[in-house]
């Protein structure tokens, strides 16, 4: 069995992704470190393993790699994308280690979770408070439970295009049909077919920063020192959203997880200190 370490890269778009990959492998002198792109994409039905001839798998061979793998799959099916992956050529060459970039696989877990990232743009938060979905109510059950039947979609139906409800008193005395405006007959029609929505205010992460809850490294990336300023905000904001216990149990979700290191780095400088002091980080998950 081929003891190796994984290290998975993440991060939005135009963070720094490869760049930071990039360095971590001119910074090797004796290991042999493999790294794997996985790109989720509607362009496939099946995964597919690609070798060479793309940008981005050339950067990490012209880094220092000793093998790369370009490995597509469909947006869809994860759970067959993960025991493809497995039989890959790719996954039999013998290495210390494998950088994967990509969205993160439950199947695959890391020994370091690295997420990279830009500075926030101004008046962007990294966490707000908004109403979510916590559960979804089965209404047509609920209300057969009170009607005391089951209630059909094609009764239900029938009652809707009457806009009215015939009800009995128990008395057997007759009500008055009574109209139902449109508007909330839709509703009701809705919550049959989909159910009824709980919604509770809670604490989220930015639509595009989701990775960074599962963060043990955080390096922020910056293209100059006048952007350093912005970079301390976001290192600030984070270490917020694990000291603040109302933040941390509603996106964080993990009593046990330790906070992140939080690097700020130039990755266009090789000298940088921060860049150096993320490369060694990193380079402890490495086995051996």
């Amino acid at each position: 069995m081929i003891n190796r370490s994984y290290i998975w890269v993440d991060g939005p778009p135009g963070g720094g992704k490869t760049s930071l990959i990039e360095r971590i492998l001119k910074s090797n002198r004796t290991r042999l470190i493999m790294a794997a792109r996985f790109a989720p994409t509607d362009s496939v039905s099946e995964p597919v393993e690609v070798f060479q001839g793309n940008d981005e798998t050339e950067r990490y061979l012209m880094a220092g790699a000793s093998n790369t793998l370009l490995y597509k799959y469909p947006v869809v099916r994860h759970d067959e994308t993960e025991e493809r992956f497995w039989d890959t050529v790719f996954i039999q060459d013998d290495s210390d280690a494998i950088i994967f970039e990509g969205p993160p696989r439950r199947e695959i877990r890391p020994d370091l979770f690295v997420y990279v990232t830009r500075p926030l743009a101004d008046g962007e938060n990294l966490v707000t408070r908004k109403e979510v979905e916590m559960v979804r109510l089965d209404f047509k059950a609920y209300l057969s439970a009170i009607l005391g039947e089951e209630l059909t979609e094609e009764e239900f139906e029938e009652q809707e295009d009457d806009s009215s409800f015939d009800t009995d008193m128990e008395d057997e005395e007759e009500l008055e049909e009574v109209p139902i405006p449109d508007e909330i007959a839709d509703k009701l029609q809705e919550y049959v077919e989909h159910g009824v929505p709980i919604m509770q205010e809670k604490w989220t992460l930015n639509d595009t920063q989701q990775g960074l809850a599962h963060a043990q490294v955080v390096v922020i990336n910056i293209f100059d020192e006048e952007e350093r300023r912005a970079a301390e905000v976001l290192t600030r904001e984070i270490h917020r959203m694990y000291e603040d216990e109302s933040i941390r149990d509603d996106v964080v979700r993990s009593y046990g997880r330790r906070r992140p290191s939080v690097f700020v780095a130039n990755f266009d400088d090789p000298k940088d200190e921060g860049l150096k002091k993320a490369i060694a980080r990193i380079k402890r998950a490495f086995t051996g």
